[in-house]
């Protein structure tokens, strides 16, 4: 926009750098006025430089899984990140005629994930993005960026989006441990080399007691980043629902259905799972609770894993009742449990006869002597329900411990 200072000199002010075509609001937003609030005569001057000293910008952008930063190097080989990581990060403006304000990018994986590669992406048929891969170096420095920006009819580089993707790191493995504290031993040491995402290959361990010891539990022991072993028996999160007196938990809990007697003969043992409790008055209360007893991470069928994860869970639902009067307790009680067919073995069962490792608890007392055969309908839950009026003498949930079966078995 062209205007005139007091002594009568021509000023210039830039108002757009981007366009060819002047847009009217940019027009309606420099036209000069006079004292009294009205527009006056205003020139705007299209100028033009040396092709040469045109700008240019690189926009880095990554795609799921993944970030990207732009760095500089100093005259001894030191990094410095300048941008990032983020998924986009665009350059500042860099002249298009030299290498030395080229802007290098990184790609960054997230854990779990590896870099594939860099790719250009045009404008294709259609006004679709297409993607040409550019190089596999997570590092695009100024060397290589040189050899794949493109670049206009006199050689001089254009606007360009670098595309960073990632895929899954199928590599990653990890090891579950076993181990025995002072007084036993167990069978099986480790389970190594287990692909990072499956736990096909967990086989489980038994624990042997030594003479004048008793088994007392398998525990989970995660190590803390200060090297601090912790030994997690339970783990949860307790809320309120907003504006109600409702309480929820989350996380790993025990579960204790009531008895009349002793501790539950049906359930008795920590889960994962939520349960929700109402104090309705001070005689009535409500419990609902959900939770996953097994799910054995069924792989699927032949080299494509078909239907993989396919029912492979058991979930369970229950309603408490708890009802409190003088000299009167009693907890009227009813759960629901839906078996998936693949729940019992990973390799295929074809019938609740065909189970693994985990069908020996599932004989023990969840299904006919001898198993059932589900009619061999492999596409269906199969059901279980129990009830009772009991009254829950049980010790609190966080007397037991992770898990009361010498035999620590998989997918549980």
């Amino acid at each position: 926009m062209r205007a005139t200072d007091d002594e009568g000199h021509d000023v210039d002010t830039l108002v757009d750098d981007e366009n060819l075509t002047l847009d009217p609001a940019v027009i309606a937003a420099h036209v000069a006025t006079n004292a009294d609030g009205l527009y006056t005569n205003t020139t705007f001057v299209a100028k033009f430089k040396d092709a040469s000293q045109r700008t240019f910008r690189i926009t880095y952008a990554a795609e799921a899984n993944g970030a990207v930063r732009t760095f500089a190097v100093d005259d001894e080989g030191h990094a410095t990140v300048l941008d990032g990581p983020a998924a986009t990060v665009v350059t500042p403006k860099m002249l298009c005629s030299s290498d030395a304000e080229l802007v290098p990018g990184e790609a960054v994986a997230d854990e779990g994930y590896t870099f594939v590669g860099w790719f250009l992406r045009e404008e294709g048929p259609l006004g679709r993005p297409v993607d040409t891969l550019v190089t596999d170096a997570a590092q695009l420095d100024v060397a290589t960026l040189t050899q794949v920006l493109p670049v206009d009819e006199a050689g001089y580089y254009v606007d360009a989006t670098l595309t960073a993707k990632f895929k899954a790191d199928t590599d990653a493995t990890y090891t579950v441990t076993y181990t025995a504290g002072t007084g036993g031993s167990v069978d099986t040491a480790a389970n190594a080399d287990l692909m990072a995402r499956s736990t096909k290959g967990v086989t489980g361990s038994v624990a042997t007691a030594a003479p004048g010891y008793v088994f007392e539990g398998w525990y989970v022991r995660v190590v803390a980043a200060d090297g601090t072993v912790v030994e997690v028996k339970n783990a949860w999160l307790d809320w309120m629902v907003p504006d109600t007196d409702i309480k929820v938990r989350m996380g790993l809990q025990g579960f204790f259905l009531p008895s009349m007697t002793t501790g539950s003969q049906v359930w008795g043992d920590d889960a994962a799972g939520i349960t929700a409790s109402w104090q309705i008055n001070e005689n009535v209360a409500l419990t609902a609770l959900w939770a996953r007893l097994y799910n054995d991470n069924f792989q699927g069928y032949g080299d494509d894993g078909l239907r993989k994860n396919y029912m492979d869970n058991v979930d369970v639902a229950a309603l408490l009742l708890p009802l409190t009067f003088d000299g009167f307790r009693l907890t009227p009680w009813a759960m629901y449990a839906g078996i998936g067919p693949n729940s019992l073995d990973a390799d295929h069962a074809n019938d609740w006869k065909s189970v693994g490792v985990s069908g020996i608890q599932y004989l023990a007392g969840m299904l006919p002597a001898g198993g059932a055969s589900h009619n061999s309908r492999m596409d269906l839950y199969g059901n279980a329900f129990w009830a009772g009026p009991g009254e829950n003498h049980h010790p609190a949930a966080q007397d037991e411990p992770l898990h009361r079966q010498r035999q620590l078995l998989p997918a549980q």
